[in-house]
């Protein structure tokens, strides 16, 4: 599963959300024929319900930039640029039961007085909150070890990502790099988890990923991506505060960055690569057909058979 695949997929329901703003959808079904309806008068349904969920999607969105650091930087919202996902055994379980939450408040509005478009809404905000409680654990198997992806990757994407206008962008961007022993130790302890319930992702991916921590770790401070933003600052950052920060990267990149990268790499090779799939599909895994099944529900929104998508 790719990061295209996962962009078409979000592209898709943000497509099906902005269509049930413009057609009727009846909020009980029934067996009469749908009336026409004239295009000029007002929704119909609009109540406490309507306005009770959508200050509901406005919690839960905020909720999420908390909860997912990288996603708030993704869409250029700062206030969490400091830090990473926490990825602990407890932080995911208790992620898994707001979720949980969030979709039992919202069965108990989406019957109630809603717009036709929010009905729609309501009901493609309910499948993404079950689709998300059930395939995370999947996401994070595919999604953790990859050369497409991988846990390591997505440190030098979110990096990039991150604004570098003011010293206090800098100073986030400092916090996030010394963030990275913490971040590397609940990945290893989710990889973990993942091999004691017998999945591993296949040799050639551990193979690939090994080759990209060495390529990423080898590199000068200041040539590496990691640190692109301490190479050119912008103007009014005085040069004081540049040297300062530029020093203080430069430690960063050598004292956190490089022995979490090591630490990674060696993990990977000496405990994680021997236990690694040796055949490239998930069918191998226990329970690998229903692995698949479930990912192929999650980036196609089918029921789609995994053969049939071949």
């Amino acid at each position: 599963m790719t990061k295209i695949g996962v962009r078409k997929r979000r592209l898709t329901l943000v497509c099906v959300l902005a269509l049930g703003l413009a057609v009727s959808v009846r909020p009980l079904a029934s067996a009469e024929e749908p009336q026409a309806t004239d295009p000029r008068q007002p929704p119909k349904f609009s109540g406490p319900s309507s306005q009770s969920l959508h200050q509901l999607w406005n919690d839960y969105w905020e909720w999420r930039l908390v909860e997912e650091p990288e996603l708030a930087t993704s869409v250029g919202r700062p206030h969490v640029n400091d830090r990473w996902r926490d990825l602990s055994k407890a932080a995911r379980e208790r992620v898994r039961a707001a979720r949980q939450e969030y979709l039992e408040r919202s069965l108990i509005l989406s019957p109630g007085t809603l717009t036709p478009a929010d009905y729609l809404s309501a009901i493609v905000w309910e499948y993404e909150l079950k689709d998300g409680i059930e395939a995370q654990d999947y996401l994070d198997l595919i999604q953790m070890v990859s050369q497409a992806d991988g846990a390591h990757n997505r440190v030098f994407q979110t990096i990039d990502q991150m604004p570098a206008r003011t010293a206090a962008d800098y100073e986030n961007i400092l916090a996030r790099i010394a963030g990275l022993p913490r971040y590397v130790d609940q990945v290893i302890a989710l990889l973990d988890e993942q091999l004691d319930a017998g999945l591993a992702r296949p040799a050639i991916v551990v193979d690939l990923m090994l080759d990209q921590l060495a390529a990423q770790r080898a590199r000068p401070a200041f040539e590496s991506p990691l640190l692109a933003a301490f190479v050119r600052f912008p103007p009014d950052i005085a040069g004081s505060t540049q040297r300062r920060l530029r020093a203080r990267a430069l430690e960063a990149y050598g004292r956190q960055f490089v022995p979490s990268w090591t630490h990674l790499e060696q993990y990977l090779r000496d405990r994680y690569r021997p236990k690694a799939a040796r055949a490239v599909g998930l069918s191998s895994l226990p329970n690998g057909a229903g692995i698949y099944a479930r990912l192929v529900r999650f980036f196609t929104s089918t029921r789609m058979s995994f053969s049939a998508c071949r």
